[in-house]
């Protein structure tokens, strides 16, 4: 049995150790690189403490590589909310969060070192939040999966999150057992394996495309001219025409509205939209897409002094938002200030 742990968890550490430095070559610049770097060290961790080897190394040695597997949920989620997350900015609210919880994880482990009253319940606490970790990492992939408008951002999507959540829960889960260790253990090290044996291969694939994968971010001039400047033919025609239909009959106010409906609409196929609105138009999610239109008619009443005082909330909501909140932050993010800001300044209001 140890010698199958052994030969199974080498081949699932040289897998890593191939993608860790494929991102360290490729993407060692781009924050989402660094992200996933940072969660194959800790995945790699927790391949090296299944090595029997480990248990009679010193105490520090377990120690670092006991803190790092625990880390592995928290730089999942941080990682899968910015590859797929194109509408909330990472933000320091998050960073905070995974900042206290690596704190939590190391009084955990100062205290059962001491065996401290009270580690047991932090021990449950820190369990459960690599959980939640866990499980709205596969939330954020599986919600924004229709919406997503690069093709192999999707491809990727569901499967890479899935198989390392379930990683995740799978160590989870061991460190509950204490009958037939050695078979479980054999099975992660061997859904290790396979996992990032597949995802390799999947990177090397679409190495040509991972530059726009890991390439988020989209400057205010592309946001200027997402319809300017295209050439002439027929994408230029189909465009054009998507552009007069979603103003003339507001199909943004819809917040139902799908790709599949405007694609009926234009008489195309769903996936030629996908493609135009991604690669000419340069959205990355189709909710960017629409929110543009909102916002822009949100932009013509908080320009109206008619207007003035008609509540930024009724705005939100007669442009298609779903919610306040939702409008604020695709307004700021859009026009660079708060709809109350807009408003103020264009029509110089006193805000005294």
């Amino acid at each position: 049995m140890e010698q199958i742990l052994k030969i199974i968890s080498l081949l699932a550490i040289s897998q890593l150790v191939f993608m860790a430095i494929f991102n360290i070559v490729y993407f060692r610049k781009q924050f989402l690189g660094k992200l996933l770097i940072i969660y194959i060290l800790c995945l790699t961790s927790y391949v090296i403490s299944l090595f029997p080897e480990i248990q009679d190394a010193p105490y520090f040695v377990r120690g670092i590589l006991l803190q790092l597997t625990k880390y592995t949920p928290a730089f999942l989620w941080l990682f899968t909310y910015s590859l797929f997350d194109d509408e909330t900015n990472l933000g320091y609210k998050k960073l905070v969060l995974v900042a206290v919880y690596i704190t939590s994880c190391l009084l955990e482990g100062m205290m059962a070192y001491e065996q401290m009253f009270g580690f047991e319940a932090l021990e449950l606490a820190r369990r459960f939040l690599m959980i939640l970790f866990a499980c709205h990492a596969i939330y954020i992939a599986y919600s924004g999966f229709s919406t997503d408008l690069v093709d192999k951002r999707r491809e990727m999507r569901l499967p890479f999150v899935i198989a390392m959540t379930t990683i995740v829960l799978a160590v989870i889960i061991l460190s509950y057992l204490t009958d037939n260790r050695d078979i479980f253990e054999i099975a992660i090290a061997a859904f290790i394996y396979i996992s990032i044996t597949y995802f390799n291969f999947t990177y090397f694939r679409l190495f040509k495309d991972s530059p726009e994968i890991f390439s988020l971010v989209v400057s205010s001039s592309e946001k200027i001219n997402r319809f300017k400047n295209i050439k002439n033919g027929k994408d230029a025609v189909i465009i054009e025409n998507l552009k007069n239909k979603m103003k003339e009959n507001k199909y943004y106010k819809n917040q139902g509205l799908t790709i599949l409906d405007l694609a009926k609409v234009l008489s195309i196929h769903e996936y030629q939209l996908r493609k135009l609105i991604n690669k000419t138009l340069k959205y990355k999610n189709f909710n960017q897409f629409v929110n543009g239109f909102r916002i822009d008619e949100a932009k013509v009443c908080l320009e109206n002094s008619n207007k003035q005082y008609i509540p930024i909330s009724t705005i939100a909501y007669d442009t298609g938002f779903s919610s306040l909140s939702t409008f604020n932050k695709a307004f700021k993010d859009h026009v660079g200030m708060s709809p109350t800001t807009y408003r103020n300044r264009f029509l110089n209001l006193d805000t005294k």
